[in-house]
């Protein structure tokens, strides 16, 4: 129940948020191509992504965000957020890009444009090196007094009280706090990521986990698709060169994938985003008395889907294939969590529209992955990747064989590097 609680919270935090109307019009590419100024949200609480050094920021997604505003003819503008802010903060148009190890989650997709991944993680505990044999793994820190310390606001604490729901969870304001609160006793546990851990490491702390498999985005503001798919094509390029793997060695300590794999994991981010979604749709169809299964919308989607297979380049055939397994997948999820009374129910409409913005970006993507991933790498990925309840496997298999079949073709009108307006410093 206390979950529940927790959960509707939220929602209705985002249901503000979401109902804000944006402080800017509809942003036009060019404006930053013409020497505009690019905002960057970033909290600088969040190491290696992006850590307060004085009156500075440093980190991976610091790095990322100034040579990506170099490149695209702008001046970058760091502006420092809240993680409970986030979604208010982003409506009310206070910063472009959210760029601080933004974690993929469904609801955000609400409010914004996911980039593509460029960096997975999963949640870990840090406890003191004097408790490894008591805090040995998941069930042993799920017990009732346990106290796990979490960033209030952020993608883990939404994880805490899903992974450990006997145990007392205690939101921390300031995230910098959290690994000294476990060293002084006042938590047994601070749940961290993956990356983050590296950097808090010390001999005191010992490490439990990975708990989840979680993919960083870049978070672009709704009304700017044309910033978005130019920052797409940007990542993919810096992946390509091995700008951005050498960034990840840096500051995560691995390189994490080479190109062909980060097209992978774009397409499976989507697909895993899309389901993820369903529970949400099942509740609003619910609320509304609309049935789960709705041939016409059905049919519109593929329409819509191979309309966009061709514009981009893909065999459309193919494409609707792969969406009638999606669609598939969305009714059995649908069905499976549409008994939920505390499932968040956002307007069907909106849902739709942000499941329509998933679909186009979802096709652009497996354009370049078409020709760059194998089959046996697609089955795999599809296994591993795409995590959502109430997916069968039998499903993730059709999933995962539509994919290795589609085809790309030729794609007009489809520029793969970003036309930069001024050049670019060696190295940067």
């Amino acid at each position: 129940m206390l979950r529940c609680m927790h959960a509707r919270r939220r929602w209705l935090a985002m249901l503000v948020a979401v109902a804000l109307p944006l402080a800017a019009s509809a942003a036009d590419l060019a404006s930053w191509q013409h020497g505009g100024v690019l905002r960057v949200g970033t909290t600088g609480d969040y190491a290696p992504f992006s850590t307060a050094q004085g009156e500075s920021l440093a980190g991976l997604d610091v790095d990322l965000m100034t040579r990506l505003a170099h490149d695209l003819g702008a001046t970058v503008q760091l502006v420092r957020f809240r993680w409970p802010d986030l979604s208010d903060d982003l409506a009310q148009g206070k910063f472009d890009v959210v760029a601080s190890g933004v974690t993929v989650r469904p609801e955000r997709a609400l409010i914004g444009r996911y980039s593509r991944p460029y960096a997975n993680t999963g949640a870990v505990a840090l406890i003191r090196s004097e408790d490894a044999a008591r805090l040995t793994d998941r069930a042993a820190i799920d017990r009732t007094g346990v106290r796990i310390a979490v960033n209030r606001g952020g993608h883990l604490e939404q994880v805490a009280h899903r992974l450990f729901p006997r145990a007392t969870i205690e939101p921390v304001s300031d995230n910098t706090e959290l690994p000294g609160r476990v060293l002084v006793g006042r938590a047994d546990v601070a749940l961290s990521d993956s990356a983050e851990a590296r950097a808090w490491q010390r001999p005191e702390l010992h490490t439990v986990g990975p708990f989840t498999r979680d993919r960083k985005a870049l978070l672009v503001r709704k009304d700017a698709p044309e910033l978005a798919q130019w920052i797409d094509t940007w990542l993919r390029d810096r992946e390509r060169d091995g700008w951005l793997g050498a960034r990840r060695k840096q500051w995560l300590g691995d390189a994490m994938f080479a190109a062909a794999g980060a097209d992978r994991e774009a397409v499976l981010c989507d697909i895993e985003l899309r389901c993820q979604l369903m529970p949400m749709v099942a509740a609003s169809k619910r609320a509304s008395g609309v049935p789960i299964a709705d041939p016409a919308q059905e049919q519109r989607v593929l329409d819509r889907v191979q309309a966009t297979a061709r514009a981009t380049g893909i065999d459309a055939g193919e494409v609707a294939r792969l969406f009638s397994v999606l669609i598939r997948a969305a009714k059995m999820i649908q069905e499976a969590s549409g008994t939920d009374p505390h499932a968040p129910a956002p307007p069907l409409d909106q849902l739709r529209s942000a499941i329509g913005d998933i679909d186009t970006h979802m096709i652009r993507q497996l354009h370049f992955a078409a020709r760059t991933v194998k089959p046996a790498e697609w089955r795999a990925g599809v296994r591993e990747g795409v995590q959502a309840d109430n997916l069968s496997d039998a499903l993730k298999a059709d999933i995962a064989e539509s994919l290795a079949h589609t085809r790309t073709l030729i794609a007009p009108g489809l520029n793969e590097t970003p036309k930069r307006k001024r050049p670019t410093a060696s190295g940067k």
